[in-house]
Formats: C-alpha cells, sequence, structure tokens
C-alpha cells in the first residue's frame, strides 16, 4: 500500500502543476523560432535550442522557488514547443497527398502515444518530489524533438 501511494506522488505532482502552468506566449515561440533560425545559420543543430525558454524561466524565479515552480518553466516551453509543432503540421498536411497524409497521422498518433508513455514513465520512476518536474521536463524535451523533425519533414519537401 505503501509502495502505490509512493508511486503515485510524481503523477499528482504533475497533475497539480500542469494546471497552474502559464500558457505559452506568442513571445516564447518567437524566442523559439529565431534560436533555431540562429542554430541553422552557424551550422549547428536547431536541438541546442531546447531551454531556451525554460533555462531563462527558471533564471528568473525567486531564490525560494521550487520544484514545481521549475516544472511550470518545462511546461511553459513544451507549450511553445508544440505550438510550433501545430503550426508546421498543419502546413505539412497541406503539402501531401491523401495516402501520405493518412500514414504521417498515423505516425504522429503512435508519437503521442510513445510521448505520453514515456513521459508518465519518467514521472513515475521519478522521486516523489521532483516527478512533476522530470516529467515536465520529458514533456518539453519530446516534444521539441518531434517539432523539430516535423520541421525538417516540412523543409526537405521544400527542396
Amino acid at each position: 500500500m505503501t509502495r502505490t501511494l509512493l508511486a503515485a506522488l510524481p503523477l499528482a505532482a504533475l497533475l497539480l502543476a500542469a494546471p497552474l502552468a502559464a500558457p505559452a506566449r506568442a513571445d516564447d515561440t518567437a524566442v523559439l523560432n529565431a534560436c533555431i533560425e540562429e542554430a541553422i545559420g552557424h551550422a549547428e543543430e536547431p536541438q541546442s535550442c531546447i531551454g531556451a525558454v525554460s533555462g531563462p524561466c527558471g533564471e528568473a524565479l525567486p531564490s525560494d522557488a521550487n520544484y514545481p515552480d521549475y516544472a511550470r518553466c518545462e511546461t511553459r516551453e513544451a507549450e511553445a514547443w508544440d505550438a510550433l509543432l501545430n503550426a508546421d503540421w498543419k502546413l505539412l498536411l497541406e503539402e501531401l497527398d491523401e495516402e501520405d497524409i493518412e500514414l504521417v497521422r498515423e505516425a504522429q498518433r503512435a508519437w503521442i502515444a510513445f510521448r505520453d508513455a514515456d513521459c508518465l514513465a519518467v514521472t513515475m520512476m521519478a522521486h516523489p518530489v521532483r516527478g512533476g518536474l522530470w516529467g515536465a521536463g520529458c514533456e518539453r524535451d519530446r516534444t521539441a524533438i518531434r517539432a523539430l523533425q516535423i520541421r525538417e519533414m516540412l523543409g526537405d519537401r521544400g527542396q
């Protein structure tokens, strides 16, 4: 019984932190877009932009900030990456024929299931106090990587 309760604490922390997270702001997506363009312009990997919003957000927190505060920064950036992903997703679908649309939709559904299961596992395996932060970081990282993959697919089609 105690083990079950302890295992549920990270999930509870994640669920409690999520509603308090501020939605991605337009300037968050602008920060990410600018970072991606700069990285590409300097022949760097766009993955280096992961943390471009949550890092400064965390640095701006007061000295007595706690794990849920940092988790909100991670969630805020995850939402900004998700906004970029969704915008590029719509553009990608406009360029595909019906057969390819079904293939990429199936792949996207599988990716969403993977991300959700993977981040739940990360959350549940974490120390109860840090579970929400680790889960939010996982969601940020997985969503950012997928957003960059979708953007790369879109760019490859334009060549």
